[in-house]
């Protein structure tokens, strides 16, 4: 293999030894050092180890916290497909926070 198309972080939270599964207590999580990871990321990009690079699961305060000191950006931030299956559900899909447009 020759380069990764997408390299991602695939949650925002580190497990701990106690955690458990399928589903991990939150108590069971830490943080992660995104920082450093990320930096670690964009130099996997910088040498041509990847492609791009994502996050998957991160909410905004967390991609904007990253967003902050970044380089390269996130190229995704990979989530549930719940907008498209309540599409074909004939189900409505709303943000809880819509945006305020100040003129």
């Amino acid at each position: 293999m020759e380069y990764l198309d997408m390299f991602l972080v695939h949650w925002p939270a580190k497990l701990k030894s106690c955690a458990c599964y399928p589903v991990p207590a939150e108590e069971a999580s830490e943080c992660l050092d995104m920082e450093s990871i990320w930096a670690g990321m964009e130099r996997c990009v910088e040498l041509g180890l990847c492609k791009c690079i994502g996050l998957s699961k991160f909410s905004c305060n967390k991609i904007d916290l990253l967003l902050q000191r970044a380089s390269i950006p996130p190229a995704v931030n990979q989530i549930l497909n719940v907008v498209s299956f309540c599409h074909l559900q004939g189900i409505v899909h709303r943000d809880l926070k819509p945006k305020v447009i100040v003129s």
